[in-house]
């Protein structure tokens, strides 16, 4: 591997490195965002090796709310058909109270991956929630049970989700 590349290996990790020494002190890795916000990054797979995305967690649940969406974002640029930047983004958003933008961004994961489970299960629980019953519906039924895991655990959830949604019509 060429000394260059190495290089820049080893700085994208250590950035990792420092957000994860950094956890319990929120100036710290204030500072450690911003420094990644910043870097200059030359390809998809740096950004991922930076691991934008988990100092974003990191930073969002330090309260860091700011810097959680910048990296996040940061990393969605990077990749417009990546789940984990938007979907923590709209965890982010959907503790805030911003349910709106909350399924905005779970709809642009839906856009590129309309049958991702997580992703659906999220949406269709926000949009009850909003009173957006056909659509939260149509979500639910979006979820592909043949390639799931453990079938009888997505059933039930999706069956307490659309309890939900029956108790919210109300």
């Amino acid at each position: 591997v060429p000394l260059v590349l190495r290089h820049i290996a080893h700085m994208t990790l250590q950035f990792w490195h420092d957000a994860e020494a950094a956890r319990h002190d929120k100036a710290a890795l204030a500072e450690v965002a911003r420094r990644v916000l910043f870097h200059s990054f030359t390809s998809t797979n740096e950004v991922r090796a930076a691991r934008c995305v988990e100092i974003g967690i990191l930073a969002r649940d330090s309260g860091l709310h700011a810097e959680a969406v910048a990296l996040f974002d940061r990393a969605a640029a990077a990749d417009p058909a990546d789940i984990p930047s938007r979907y923590e983004k709209a965890i982010l958003l959907l503790h805030e109270g911003s349910h709106v933008e909350c399924v905005q961004t779970l709809r642009q994961i839906l856009a590129h991956h309309p049958h991702e489970d997580r992703t659906n299960i999220l949406a269709a629980r926000v949009l009850y929630a909003l009173g957006a019953h056909h659509q939260a519906s149509a979500c639910l039924d979006a979820i592909r049970l043949d390639s799931v895991h453990d079938r009888q655990a997505w059933e039930r959830q999706i069956r307490i989700v659309h309890d939900f949604g029956r108790y919210v019509a109300r």
